[in-house]
């Protein structure tokens, strides 16, 4: 695994125009929430600011665009957090790693002779699996040219809440809050 990286820059934008400046701020968003990273090439994010006018001030907004490859939800909010921690108070100190990511891949490698005896049971077993299910498709997955993803939430009502945790309460036990 490579120690070294390239440079890379923070692109900056200028939307100056208060009449183009939403729009303009729209499209920039619109592109990085889509982008597609390929993994083999540095770097595997990308950071802009765009500067534009609102009521009469300049104002910035930042754009941070990560592929979820890379990260995972938990990792982005420790990233997000120490960013937050680190703007709020510049002389923030955030501790050390003691762990590299090729630290964690040798330390968890499996023995060879593991590897082998997992292949040989899959391959022996994999004609007796069953096919894929036959899922509800929107559309034909061929059709697609560049998914789309969407961020869906809905929050449960205090009476609905309950209701969830004393059913899972019943089938699993355990401490729920």
């Amino acid at each position: 695994m490579s120690q070294q990286f390239a440079n890379w820059t923070i692109e900056q934008h200028l939307f100056d125009e208060p009449d183009t400046a939403a729009s303009s701020l729209a499209h920039l968003s619109e592109q990085l929430s889509h982008k597609v990273y390929d993994p083999t090439q540095w770097p595997l994010f990308a950071i802009h600011v765009a500067n534009y006018p609102q009521q009469g001030e300049c104002r910035q907004r930042l754009f941070v665009s990560l592929d979820s490859m890379m990260l995972d939800g938990r990792s982005i909010m420790v990233l997000f957090t120490e960013w937050d921690q680190l703007y709020q108070q510049s002389d923030t100190v955030l501790p050390n790693i003691d762990i590299r990511y090729r630290d964690y891949v040798l330390q968890n490698q499996p023995a060879a002779e593991r590897v082998q005896q997992a292949q040989a049971w899959w391959q022996q077993h994999l004609a007796d699996l069953p096919g894929h299910p036959a899922l509800p498709l929107a559309v034909t997955p061929k059709s697609l040219q560049q998914p789309r993803f969407r961020r869906w939430s809905h929050e449960l009502s205090r009476q609905q809440w309950r209701k969830l945790k004393a059913t899972a309460q019943r089938r699993v036990g355990g401490c729920l809050r």
